[in-house]
C-alpha cells in the first residue's frame, strides 16, 4: 500500500514539475508571443510590413510596455517607414482576463512619425487608410465569432510629427499635430483586431492627410507634376 502511495505522491509531483515548466516556458515567451500576433493583425490590416519593438508584459501589475512599433511603406513608395510610433504604455483591468472582453484601461503612446510621401501616382498614408478600410470589411463577417475581442477605454499619443515629402520635387517639410485622444474603443463589448485597427489608423492618417500644410502641398506637388508631365507632352508633340 505504501509503495503505492508513493508511486502516486511520485507520478502527481512529475505532473505538477511538467505544468510549471510549461508555465514557466510560456511566461518566459510571452512578450515573443504577444508580439508575433501583433505584427501578424498588423501587417494583415495594413498589407504592409509591421515590426514590434521591446515589448514588456508584467501579469502581476496587469500592465505592458512596449519600446516601438514601426509600419512600412505600402507598395509602390519608398522602402521607408510610413508609420513609427514609441514609447508605449498599457494599463489592463485585470478582472477583464477572465472575460471575453479584455479591457485596456489606457493605452498611452509618447509620440508617432507619420511620413506623407506624395507621388504623380497617389499618396502612401492614403493607400494605407483604404486597405485599412477595405480589410475590416472583408473581415466583419469571418472574425464576428471570435473567442475574445478587446476594449480600450481611452488610446491617447501625446505627439503627432508628420514629415511631408514630394520625391519628385525634391521637396521635404515637417509639420507638428495636436495630440490625439480616442475614448471607449470597441464599446462595451470589445471589438476584433482590424476594426481596432480601423479605429485607430483611420483618425490618426485621417488627421494627417487632411492637415492644412499637407494639403497646400500635396495640392502645389499635384500642380507642379501635371505642369511637367504637360511640358514633357509638348516638347515630345513638337519634336513629331
Amino acid at each position: 500500500m505504501a509503495g503505492k502511495t508513493n508511486i502516486s505522491i511520485g507520478l502527481i509531483a512529475g505532473v505538477l514539475v511538467i505544468l510549471f515548466a510549461v508555465i514557466f516556458y510560456f511566461l518566459t515567451r510571452l512578450d515573443g508571443l504577444v508580439a508575433g500576433l501583433i505584427e501578424e493583425h498588423g501587417s494583415a490590416s495594413l498589407n504592409s510590413r509591421v515590426e514590434v519593438e521591446g515589448l514588456n508584459i508584467r501579469l502581476r501589475d496587469a500592465a505592458a510596455t512596449m519600446e516601438g512599433l514601426q509600419v512600412g511603406n505600402p507598395l509602390g513608395f519608398s522602402d521607408n517607414n510610413a508609420a513609427s510610433l514609441k514609447n508605449f504604455s498599457v494599463a489592463v483591468d485585470p478582472k477583464s482576463l477572465n472575460s471575453n472582453t479584455i479591457v485596456l484601461e489606457r493605452v498611452i503612446v509618447g509620440e508617432a512619425n507619420l511620413l506623407l510621401e506624395q507621388t504623380s501616382g497617389g499618396n502612401n498614408l492614403q493607400t494605407l487608410l483604404n486597405q485599412v478600410r477595405s480589410q475590416n470589411k472583408s473581415n466583419t463577417t469571418e472574425e464576428s465569432g471570435a473567442d475574445s475581442n478587446v476594449s480600450i477605454k481611452r488610446f491617447e499619443i501625446s505627439a503627432i510629427n508628420v514629415t511631408v515629402d514630394i520625391p519628385e520635387l525634391q521637396r521635404r517639410e515637417q509639420l507638428s499635430l495636436p495630440k490625439m485622444v480616442l475614448q471607449d474603443l470597441g464599446g462595451p463589448n470589445g471589438a476584433t483586431a482590424p476594426e481596432l485597427a480601423r479605429q485607430i489608423m483611420e483618425p490618426l492618417l485621417t488627421n494627417a492627410l487632411q492637415s492644412g500644410v499637407a494639403q497646400e502641398l500635396k495640392s502645389k506637388a499635384v500642380e507642379k507634376l501635371e505642369e511637367q508631365k504637360n511640358k514633357l507632352l509638348k516638347g515630345l508633340l513638337n519634336k513629331l
